[in-house]
């Protein structure tokens, strides 16, 4: 949970650098949670080979999991420098408002609580072993509860940036 409030930050932090720099900000937040996840996903594997490898006797999700921090951070880090280097379009400088994007908590809570609900409804009435409808659909609204107050929580963090 913690990799994504980080996450949460450097997804504000790369659309204010791409602002100023007369990029969009939507494609490159979209960039970094991209190579964040692969990063993490293949350093992970990585890592968990490599310790079944060299080392049986040691826990290989402990090592897996610091490869993936590892290979996260470097590929989030690689999305920044990609930016960096890329300059302003035209020559030409953004001027950075005080609060570049407007927020609206609510909004973030509503719209991550709804998704995330209906993600946790579509999960739940899955998973659910029984045959009979009832069963399902009372596992789809346990699913969608659980889901909606993480999503609204995940959201009023976030907030919904208007772009």
């Amino acid at each position: 949970m913690c990799e994504v409030l980080v996450l949460i930050v450097l997804v504000g932090m790369i659309g204010d650098m791409a602002r100023r720099r007369g990029r969009r900000p939507d494609a490159y937040a979209l960039l970094l949670v991209g190579c964040w996840i692969g990063g993490a996903l293949t350093a992970g594997l990585m890592g968990f080979v490599v310790a079944k490898l060299l080392t049986p006797s040691w826990p290989a999700l402990l090592v897996a999991y610091g490869f993936a921090a590892v290979g996260s951070t470097v590929s989030a880090a690689a999305v920044f420098l990609l930016l960096h280097l890329l300059g302003p379009i035209d020559d030409v400088w953004r001027e950075q408002m005080r609060s570049p994007v407007p927020r609206s908590r609510f909004a973030g809570a509503m719209i991550g609580g709804v998704a995330f609900g209906a993600i946790g409804a579509a999960v739940g009435a899955f998973l659910h072993l029984g045959p009979e409808l009832a069963g399902r659909v009372l596992a789809g609204a346990q699913g969608f509860l659980i889901a909606a107050i993480f999503g609204a929580w995940f959201g009023m963090l976030a907030g919904y940036q208007k772009m």
